[in-house]
């Protein structure tokens, strides 16, 4: 039996979403999907990529699948003069898996060499991790005397815990809960690890879990709505990822700190190796398949530098030396 691909929900009208929207696009979605096991969030980015590419292509009086090089190179041009350049990967990998998933299924064959773009000369930005007492300051910020409050300090502890994913955590359901502190959770490309969390973490979850049903019950949804654990007093019974960074980004203004769920992520992994966490543990716990992938998610300081040469060279000043026997 042909499966069909559901659009996801969005602000606009059912005949909107389809207007700029190629059926074969709905095949080329669903074949990522199952083969390669992306997550939802990434699938929503590339139909968003595709409907973009596609309606561009239409002012031009051009279909995708008829689509010149030069039709291509200017999209792509204009990508890279207006958005940024991640963006630009972004758009190019999505055009890029299209094409190649195009010609095999024999729809149409696109040179690589057209899907290819200067760069600009940009310095990768760095990111600005915060510090732990930072950190400590953003977590006691939700009001805990509120449902909503438990449930944002909640979510901020276990992603600080845990260094999940966005997709991961708002994955989780009730019943992979354990009294172990410890999560099975399945993780980018359906790589399926164990994720473990401490005390703090596993108290405020606790809290927040004696007042999950009544949230969805103050919110209009019905107690078994969803069985995610996290939930949203919106329209949706289930907590969303706009909802999610929305929340961290406002915590986060209110301490004049560009925040996103992201950087809890790097936060959880430079603040493990500033602990003396091996780097192999910390990609275990990331759930990366390269250890050179886990060593981007760390930002090193200069001071960090000094002090481990101090402590362990036999020159520093703190340095002691081991011996074996």
């Amino acid at each position: 039996m042909k499966m069909t691909y559901v659009l996801p929900q969005t602000g606009s009208t059912e005949n909107e979403e389809q207007e700029n929207w190629d059926g074969r696009f709905g095949d080329f979605l669903i074949d990522l999907q199952t083969q390669e096991g992306l997550t939802d969030l990434t699938i929503r980015q590339l139909q968003l990529h595709l409907r973009a590419y596609d309606a561009w292509l239409k002012e031009l009086g051009q279909c995708w699948t008829s689509a010149r090089r030069e039709d291509i190179q200017e999209y792509l041009q204009q990508v890279r003069d207006h958005r940024s350049a991640s963006t630009l990967r972004s758009k190019l990998w999505s055009i890029r898996r299209l094409y190649a998933w195009a010609g095999e299924n024999s729809i149409v064959t696109v040179p690589s060499c057209w899907l290819t773009v200067a760069r600009r000369s940009y310095e990768r930005k760095r990111m600005v991790v915060p510090s732990s007492r930072q950190l400590q300051q953003l977590l006691e910020l939700p009001d805990t005397s509120t449902d909503k409050g438990l449930r944002d300090r909640a979510v901020l502890e276990l992603l600080y815990a845990t260094g999940m994913r966005a997709a991961e955590i708002l994955s989780i359901k009730l019943h992979q809960l354990v009294k172990d502190r410890c999560l099975r959770i399945m993780g980018k490309g359906q790589v399926e690890r164990l994720v473990v969390y401490g005390e703090e973490a596993a108290y405020w979850v606790a809290q927040y879990k004696a007042k999950r049903q009544g949230m969805l019950q103050a919110a209009g949804h019905s107690v078994i709505a969803t069985q995610q654990l996290f939930v949203s007093m919106g329209k949706h019974a289930a907590y969303q990822y706009f909802e999610l960074r929305r929340m961290i980004c406002g915590y986060a203004r209110r301490l004049n700190m560009k925040l996103t769920p992201h950087t809890l992520r790097h936060a959880f992994a430079t603040h493990l190796y500033q602990g003396g966490a091996a780097l192999r543990t910390i990609q275990l716990l990331l759930g990366h398949a390269q250890l050179t992938t886990s060593t981007i998610y760390i930002s090193r300081k200069v001071e960090d530098d000094q002090k481990m040469i101090r402590t362990h060279h036999p020159r520093g000043e703190s340095y002691k030396p081991y011996r074996r026997w």
